[in-house]
């Protein structure tokens, strides 16, 4: 599975920094129907704020409205959805089961 770098290379006049990857993402993000709640969500302060998980969720809603553009995106978090649900399954099994 591609992780978000390899979604969103660098090009050759750029860097490969977080940054650079950051902005690609919107970039993407922007191109497509949901250009409004991306950009919403880009001007959100305070990620955890009730507002900002708000628009996030709009967000979601909005690119499974347009999944012929969104779908790399979409499979990329769902996928990284799953493993993190495997991993805190192990974690849980190792740290909390009887013994």
């Amino acid at each position: 599975m591609k992780n978000i770098h390899g979604l969103f290379p660098s090009r050759e006049e750029e860097s490969s920094t977080d940054e650079a990857i950051e902005a690609r993402y919107f970039e993407f993000m922007r191109g497509g129907g949901c250009k409004d709640v991306v950009n919403a969500l880009e001007q959100c302060e305070g990620p955890r704020s009730t507002k900002c998980k708000e628009i996030a969720g709009m967000l979601f809603n909005c690119m499974y409205s347009y999944p012929d553009y969104y779908q790399p995106v979409i499979t990329l978090w769902e996928t990284s959805y799953k493993q993190l649900a495997r991993d805190l399954d192990v974690f849980h099994a190792i740290y909390f089961s009887p013994e």
